[in-house]
């Protein structure tokens, strides 16, 4: 269900607030900003208003503000092990990058609007991944460039999936398992 304008520009005068308390936004910035918030006749009006918040801010705005789309979303290891699960920014590319890392990825509760497509980006040496998808995704293209290396997909997606994750990269000496839930 979709947000109504007063709960947006809501959550965006509060994400201002914040910004300003932490420091990252001047009082002329955070009053410019509220005035614009408070002006502003519309959901695109306000959307078009987030590309004036910090950079740094995105992410954490995101999860207040059905608006507000985040690029990409990097995970980094380095012999290391890295989970992440629950609510996922809503981007529209994850990075994955790791030597001798595991990762485990649970998408099940993304987002699940029609015509998403979500790419997936690789770089792997000896690493292995687990990423648990929603049935409403389906994947559309399997990574290419692997070297001594497996990806495997367990179960399917929906018969009507509308909703595509592409996979691209590099992996060597890797494993990657996908797993519907």
């Amino acid at each position: 269900m979709a947000a109504s304008y007063e709960d947006e520009r809501s959550a965006l005068l509060h994400a201002v607030a914040d910004l300003y308390a932490r420091g990252a936004l001047s009082e002329a910035e955070m009053n410019d900003r509220i005035d614009r918030l408070t002006a502003a006749s519309g959901l695109e009006e306000l959307k078009a208003l987030t590309t004036l918040m910090p950079a740094e801010a995105l992410g954490a705005l995101a999860l207040r503000s059905s608006l507000v789309e985040v690029e990409a979303q990097a995970l980094r290891g380095q012999s290391s092990q890295v989970r992440k699960k629950g609510s996922w920014l809503e981007s529209r590319r994850i990075e994955v990058a790791g030597r001798s890392s595991t990762f485990r990825l649970d998408l099940s509760h993304y987002r699940s609007e029609v015509g998403i497509s979500l790419e997936m980006v690789f770089d792997l040496t000896s690493s292995s991944v687990i990423v648990t998808l929603p049935r409403s995704f389906r994947i559309t293209e399997a990574i290419e460039d692997s070297v001594s290396s497996a990806v495997k997909i367990r179960g399917e997606a929906d018969s009507g999936a509308a909703n595509a994750i592409l996979l691209r990269g590099h992996i060597k000496s890797s494993f990657v398992k996908f797993a519907y839930r």
